[in-house]
């Protein structure tokens, strides 16, 4: 720990206090350095209140660090940010990022899949948090026996996806694993037709209708126009016959 007192002033003359005291360690030694205090291979002792204070001819002022300091507590990787259900049109950039605690903890292995069979803590929601997924298929899929491989950026909290299509859409699950335990958080990408396209498609829809509707009708007319000439001639024939039977 670096704890530093920065104050501006002439003639100053900085002083540090742990806990109201000279500070003092059980293990290692404080350095301090002008208005700065250093310590080095910190243990829980060494946690408490440092107060750097400040005065000259002028006056006094001061300012206080809380220090704390905690043992190694071993655990199975933990979520701190999970990752969140998207809705993006076609041809998109997709970003899925996770952040995994590691400040008193294994560092984890990362690695993401898709399309693994979920299973759900709470049937009313379908809230990312409320996702469950075995443990023998994380293992599996751990060893590359489940799911589609999604490849991260070099940050492999970070998962990248450009140009998205249809078949990108699904459930997107990241898998954290240690010596200790295996922990995942999944969310769900829905990929659509942008809003153009989707218009493009409504007018040629609509297009089609009116092409078939115009077919139909005209099919109707000429039809009757045949069926018209038809009679017609056969009222002009039977006007001869008769005509001819007159004479």
């Amino acid at each position: 720990a670096e704890l530093k007192c920065q104050a501006r002033g002439p003639n100053l003359n900085t002083t540090w206090f742990k806990d109201g005291e000279k500070p003092a360690r059980h293990l290692g030694d404080v350095r301090i350095k002008g208005a700065t205090l250093k310590m080095e291979n910190l243990v829980p002792t060494d946690s408490g209140n440092y107060t750097c204070v400040v005065n000259n001819a002028h006056g006094s002022i001061n300012h206080t660090y809380v220090l704390e300091v905690i043992e190694h507590i071993p655990s199975r990787p933990i979520f701190t940010k999970h990752l969140e259900n998207l809705t993006v049109t076609r041809g998109s950039t997709v970003r899925f990022e996770v952040d995994t605690w590691t400040e008193n903890t294994l560092v984890p292995f990362l690695v993401w899949k898709k399309d693994l069979p979920i299973s759900w803590s709470n049937s009313d929601s379908r809230d990312p948090s409320h996702i469950i997924i075995d443990m023998k298929i994380l293992e599996d899929a751990l060893n590359g026996k489940e799911g589609g491989n999604i490849t991260s950026t070099e940050d492999r909290q970070v998962v990248v996806l450009t140009n998205v299509t249809e078949n990108d859409a699904g459930w997107c699950t990241c898998i954290a694993a240690n010596s200790l335990g295996t922990s995942s958080s999944t969310a769900y990408l829905n990929v659509t037709e942008d809003a153009e396209s989707h218009a493009i498609l409504i007018l040629g829809v609509v297009l089609l209708s009116v092409m078939v509707i115009a077919s139909i009708m005209a099919s109707f007319v000429w039809k009757k126009w045949q069926k018209e000439k038809r009679r017609a001639i056969d009222l002009e024939r039977a006007k001869e016959d008769t005509t001819q039977q007159w004479i």
